[in-house]
């Protein structure tokens, strides 16, 4: 079974404490907190933030309740089970580089679709290069040279992770 598949399932296997009146669904509110701790957020505030950005989507596949969740829940939720060691345990001496690919909407005054490749560290853009349509493996080579990778974890979807684009990162000592 995959590591986050048995994360997943052990923050499932959390009793709950609650009242029944609960709000917040307790493993889909504390997978949520456990991926924005991979994705990089640093506190309860960047948690809750980097869930509300990516709520739509996490909804689709784990249970939430109709808002996210709060800082506030999320911390007490947290201490409840003692996590913060375990978050303590997974931060990255170098940090987390996130990449991703994007195509500028409403920018093609030039009668071109602009596509290009970004690189985010704490939620904000840190490196772009343009590409062409399709080239996200040679891009995302280009935009690692700019960056020091030592004790990084750099994350990338399955549309750039590519044997060269893999063996590129690792190449630059990052761990993957």
């Amino acid at each position: 079974m995959p590591v986050l598949a048995q994360v997943c399932a052990l923050l499932s296997s959390l009793p709950e404490y609650r009242a029944p009146q609960r709000l917040h669904p307790l493993s889909g509110t504390l997978t949520a907190l456990f991926l924005s701790k991979i994705a990089g957020s640093d506190g309860w505030d960047a948690s809750a933030d980097w869930i509300d950005a990516q709520f739509e989507a996490l909804s689709g596949k784990i249970r939430l309740w109709r808002t996210p969740p709060s800082a506030d829940t999320l911390r007490r939720m947290a201490e409840h089970f003692g996590l913060d060691a375990l978050f303590a345990a997974m931060r990255i001496e170098g940090g987390t580089l996130h990449i991703d690919g994007k195509r500028a909407r409403g920018a093609h005054a030039d009668g071109k679709i602009h596509h290009f490749i970004e690189a985010f560290r704490g939620g904000r853009v840190v490196g772009m290069v343009e590409m062409e349509q399709g080239a996200e493996g040679p891009a995302i080579m280009d935009l690692l040279r700019q960056f020091e990778l030592d004790d990084v974890l750099v994350t990338i979807d399955a549309a750039g992770t590519t044997p060269a684009v893999i063996e590129a990162v690792v190449a630059r000592a990052a761990l993957t």
